[in-house]
């Protein structure tokens, strides 16, 4: 999904640097104003339905977070001891592998949340200036 995103804003960018374009583009002579304000409307829409694809987007990603994860580090604290009793300052591949993924997971939430918790302080700061 996050990189359904980033293609999704990379199009975004793109078309709203063409849009501005196109608008200084009207401060030369020999522009011709109708032909110049149709190709300024379907750039906005456009960019209308991009925005709304990338909102589409954004509301799957956040209903399909998927359910709260079940705390693993009493299980990864038990393999590990028990891989150490068999051999002194060893853990197998399976175990790093595991523990690497759970860690991946965890930063991935982390990284929703700190997303979830700036867009509320700016919309929060918003109001302060209203």
């Amino acid at each position: 999904m996050e990189e359904m995103l980033n293609e999704v804003t990379k199009i975004l960018k793109t078309l709203q640097a063409n849009m501005e374009r196109q608008k200084k583009y009207y401060d030369y002579p020999f522009t011709q104003s109708c032909d110049h304000f149709y190709k300024l409307i379907l750039l906005q829409q456009k960019m209308e339905t991009w925005n709304q694809c990338k909102s589409l987007i954004e509301k799957y990603k956040k209903s399909r977070m998927g359910p709260i994860m079940k705390r693993r580090s009493e299980d990864f604290e038990s393999m590990i001891e028990l891989q150490k009793r068999g051999m002194p300052g060893f853990i197998t591949k399976v175990t790093e592998a595991g523990m690497l993924e759970y860690m991946k997971s965890l930063e991935w939430i982390i990284e929703e949340l700190e997303r979830q918790l700036y867009c509320l302080s700016i919309t929060k700061s918003m109001e302060c200036f209203r």
